[in-house]
């Protein structure tokens, strides 16, 4: 990937990798520790940051991660570069008194789209090609509307946090992780990489006790509906959410050393969770697992979990695996998620899977395999479940003959779509019990560790 400027803010500096040059600082830059490792913050002040640069680009990625905070006044956070004609190409965020937008601009012309995010991490990409321009939020592609951008500026200039072409408006909130230009398109595997990369930047072990971080103070606060560690739970499967949803075992399913392992046709372990109201404003589901074999039933996908009335998810969802994809039922339809090669067998994976309402008849649906983004799909179905059936895992709810070919570890369901932060934090720790747990069914290979202190 050919850069033109690179600037990583989570090491403190303003040191640009590319030309190795520092960036001029206008008015007070102020670095703060972040849950994003170390950041620049400014609250609308007259501060921002600009370099010299040559290049005369004619097509642009723009690359930048915001903490936004909305307030009613004149706001930019974003990148502006300008050639040697004082044209401006840019990725920014922005707004005169009213809403937000964001921005992609290029020859002259400015595309840009309403922008609602508020003291949430999100990373920025604009690109242009000389014709087309396409704006990126956190890897999701937005549609862009037309308006009309008259403006030139000082040449040759990379300028952060400023209109450039107009006094008055700065930053505000925090501008972190990585700022960003390239002299090309990113493609698909280079923007997901880039986002996944951003999803695990994280500061050191150093004390940064100050973090804007949200904490949730409850259950309640977390949307958390139910979880179950199978490797602790024993064949009581408890919920150690705290919720006290005890899930039950039909059929036969084997200990194994890190979780349970569904034996015949008609095994599952069944939630309990008939209430439609978890699922019809957006959820989450998170499900750590192995899988065997990737050999359908004929013509039947493997169930790794559903609920449904009928089959292809009738009333309901699913999801579901076979040789070559993962799938979703949904209200009667299937739709592809990813490829199966992305979960090899006999691997270990958390697969999490967030259902965003986009309106009544709309979904967002985005798969995270191990914390990182491998599929997002925008569906012609809402999430009206009318099905009294429960929540099972490992098995066909219509019709209990189509099992899960391997292990199931953990699982989680969230009664909102988590952000991608959230998502990350899951892979990377594990379920906090909140009840005492009878640990004489211990799985083999469990360590109880005792620690006196005295």
């Amino acid at each position: 990937m050919s850069k033109i400027f690179d600037l990583d803010f989570r090491k403190g500096t303003l040191i640009d990798s590319v030309s190795g040059q520092a960036m001029t600082e206008v008015g007070t830059t102020t670095f703060k520790d972040t849950e994003k490792g170390k950041a620049i913050y400014n609250d609308c002040s007259p501060n921002y940051l600009e370099l010299p640069c040559v290049n005369n680009i004619t097509t642009f990625s723009i690359v930048f991660a915001t903490k936004f905070e909305y307030k009613s006044g004149n706001l930019l956070n974003g990148i502006n570069i300008s050639n040697s004609a004082g044209e401006i190409f840019s990725t920014y965020i922005y707004s005169g008194g009213g809403n937000p937008f964001i921005a992609v601009v290029g020859n002259r012309k400015r595309y840009s789209t309403s922008y609602t995010s508020n003291k949430v991490w999100d990373l920025i990409i604009g690109t242009f090609d000389g014709t087309n321009y396409k704006l990126y939020i956190n890897n999701t592609s937005y549609s862009l509307s037309e308006g009309s951008f008259n403006f030139t500026a000082p040449p040759n200039k990379i300028t952060l946090n400023t209109a450039v072409a107009s006094s008055g408006y700065y930053s505000s909130g925090y501008t972190g992780y990585k700022a960003q230009i390239y002299d090309h398109i990113l493609t698909d595997d280079e923007r997901t990489a880039i986002y996944n990369d951003f999803l695990k930047s994280y500061p050191s072990h150093q004390a940064v006790d100050n973090f804007e971080y949200p904490k949730p103070t409850s259950i309640s606060d977390t949307g958390l509906v139910c979880a179950y560690n199978f490797k602790r739970s024993g064949n009581s499967v408890l919920d150690i959410s705290g919720n006290n949803r005890d899930a039950t075992i039909n059929g036969v399913v084997n200990s194994v050393k890190d979780g349970l392992r569904i034996i015949t046709n008609t095994s599952s372990i069944d939630t309990l969770i008939t209430d439609n109201s978890y699922f019809e404003n957006g959820f989450t589901i998170c499900i750590d697992f192995v899988v065997y074999d990737y050999t359908p039933y004929e013509s039947y996908h493997c169930r790794l979990l559903e609920k449904a009335k009928m089959h292809t998810g009738g009333e309901g969802f699913g999801i579901t695996y076979v040789s070559d994809y993962y799938n979703l039922l949904l209200l009667g339809s299937g739709f592809t998620l990813f490829s199966s090669s992305k979960i090899p067998i006999n691997t270990k994976a958390q697969l999490t899977i967030v259902f965003t309402k986009i309106d009544a008849g709309s979904t967002m649906v985005k798969s995270y395999i191990d914390g990182n983004l491998v599929s997002t799909k925008n569906i012609a179905k809402g999430l009206q479940f009318i099905t009294t059936k429960s929540l099972i895992l490992g098995n066909s709810t219509y019709q209990q003959q189509y099992p899960h070919k391997g292990e199931l570890h953990e699982f989680r369901l969230y009664n909102r779509p988590l952000t991608d932060i959230e998502i990350h934090n899951l892979y990377n720790s594990k379920i906090q019990t909140t009840k005492n747990l009878d640990f004489s069914n211990n799985a083999v290979g469990d360590t109880l560790w005792v620690i006196l202190r005295i």
